[in-house]
């Protein structure tokens, strides 16, 4: 009964994040912050960004290198909207996320994280929810370039191998399934937060190389 409250009480929560209106798409991977301040509780005393100011090309790779708890992966999760600024304003393509649709922006927003999720089914069937019409020649190519098809062909039945919740994979190994799906995406812009902290660094530079390709 307690759980029922809960559960409840989630279900009735009203979403702070709704769509913008706009029909526009992302055309490209600009982004700009202009003067962003954040807070998780939205109280002006306890910011964890104060005043960040940034502007990244269409095109252009920035690193943002810190410490442990020093806002990295809060300033990314902006630019998707999976939260919203406190003030100032966050730009992707030229245009106020605030007024994309949330399937359009993040349809052009892709991110790989350090524990990337795979889903029950094949390893061909999670590949293509970066491109659910990719063919099999364009989903090996992708798979050759994140360095993750030597792997999938030594595997019983290749990448018609059932997958469960990521099933016997290593976490290098779903990793590269994850930067494999997101390379079939193409999107106009990509976040990579420490998506390759399982990897070794030899790969990681080869992967690094193919995205520039």
């Amino acid at each position: 009964q307690a759980s029922l409250v809960r559960i409840n009480e989630v279900l009735d929560e009203e979403v702070d994040i709704t769509d913008g209106p706009s029909e526009a798409v992302v055309s490209d991977g600009s982004v700009d912050l202009e003067d962003v301040c954040f807070s998780y509780t939205g109280e002006e005393d306890k910011l964890e960004l104060s005043h960040i100011n940034l502007h990244i090309a269409s095109g252009e790779t920035m690193g943002i290198i810190g410490g442990t708890g020093e806002g990295k992966s809060t300033l990314v999760n902006l630019i998707p909207r999976f939260y919203d600024a406190l003030s100032g304003t966050v730009k992707v393509g030229g245009i106020d996320v605030k007024e994309y649709k949330l399937e359009n922006l993040r349809n052009g927003v892709s991110m790989v994280l350090q524990n990337g999720s795979l889903f029950s089914g094949t390893i061909a069937e999670n590949l293509r929810w970066g491109d659910k019409n990719a063919t099999d020649e364009e989903m090996i190519a992708a798979a050759k370039a994140a360095h993750a098809h030597s792997f999938i062909k030594r595997m019983e039945k290749g990448y018609d191998t059932m997958l469960s919740d990521g099933g016997a994979l290593s976490e290098g190994q779903k990793q590269l399934l994850c930067i494999t799906r997101i390379m079939l995406a193409q999107p106009p812009m990509l976040i990579l937060d420490e998506a390759t902290s399982s990897i070794d660094t030899r790969t990681e530079q080869k992967i690094g190389d193919a995205f520039h390709t």
